[in-house]
């Protein structure tokens, strides 16, 4: 994950107030390649990755809990 892309996801996380599987699902429509998927790729997002997506951007942002995510 780049720094562009973790900031896209506090973004969505805290100042969008997105649930887990939200954040999942908007960070799969703009980064995730859904090519090899063809049509059954499904982007309504997952809450499990969309919470290893918050942490790993909050930790490369070098936030803490109490920034905004939850």
């Amino acid at each position: 994950m780049t720094k562009f892309q973790a900031l896209y996801v506090k973004f969505l996380r805290v100042r969008c107030g997105g649930s887990w599987r939200w954040v999942d699902g908007q960070y799969n429509r703009r980064y995730v390649d859904k090519e090899p998927f063809d049509d059954t790729f499904t982007t309504n997002g997952n809450q499990i990755t969309g919470m290893m997506l918050c942490d790993v951007a909050m930790k490369l942002l070098e936030n803490k809990t109490e920034d905004g995510w939850n």
